[in-house]
């Protein structure tokens, strides 16, 4: 886990340091007030994750999440605003991943989805909207497997099967069929769901964690293949 949280902190800081990080937030800080008399990016952060009142803090939090909804670089901002938490639920659902990494990747992927959900809307406690809705379904994935020893694979997903079922439905059948038997990591299934299923493009996601879209769209790719290999199906 401290390998890819060393690595998205490097990433952020240099991101942070750039001469257009402060035409950056000084065009957010216009959008909204609570942006305003911060220096530098860095200091949105600090403020955020160090700030005495829990309210002042959220406030600032809840901007970057309302103005996320056209602005990229708000989301990314928003993300590492919360990785403190977000690292701590990666280090105690160890059924999220693998290995840290992974553990930390699938965390981070649902935070993604949640935050964007979210985008546009202003909250008074976004952290919590975001951290509660991400821990519940790491819950709901470990009762999940719980259950699946016991009943049948669809019962234990909460899948229902018609005669004829969506795509979307089918290939989150094969994701959680797929995780059950080994085909395919947690982790993997989770990024396959999230671009291809909820809709969230490879660009959205990479931004987001701080990676290229290129790096994203070769792990999908793999992963279908793997998928696939495991199957009589194939991925749209």
């Amino acid at each position: 886990m401290a390998r890819l949280r060393d690595g998205l902190a490097r990433e952020w800081e240099s991101l942070a340091a750039r001469p257009e990080s402060s035409v950056l937030l000084g065009r957010w800080a216009a959008q909204d007030g609570r942006l305003a008399g911060f220096e530098s990016l860095s200091e949105v952060i600090a403020f955020v994750r160090g700030c005495p009142s829990a309210g002042a803090a959220n406030g600032v939090l809840a901007a970057l999440v309302r103005l996320s909804a056209r602005d990229v670089s708000a989301r990314r901002c928003a993300l590492e605003a919360l990785m403190p938490g977000l690292v701590r639920l990666a280090g105690h659902y160890r059924s999220a991943g693998e290995d840290p990494d992974d553990r930390l990747q699938t965390v981070l992927l649902l935070a993604v989805e949640r935050i964007d959900e979210l985008a546009g809307q202003d909250l008074e406690w976004p952290s919590h909207a975001v951290i509660d809705s991400v821990r519940d379904r790491l819950r709901r994935v470990v009762r999940r497997r719980v259950l699946a020893r016991t009943v049948p694979l669809e019962a234990a997903a909460g899948l229902p099967a018609p005669p004829e079922r969506s795509a979307a439905e089918r290939l989150t059948g094969l994701l959680v069929a797929g995780v059950r038997q080994g085909s395919i990591r947690r982790d993997d299934a989770a990024l396959i769901y999230t671009t291809r299923v909820a809709g969230h493009t490879a660009a959205m996601v990479a931004a987001a964690m701080g990676v290229d879209p290129v790096v994203v769209r070769t792990r999908r790719r793999r992963a279908e293949q793997r998928l696939v290999a495991g199957t009589s199906l194939s991925v749209c």
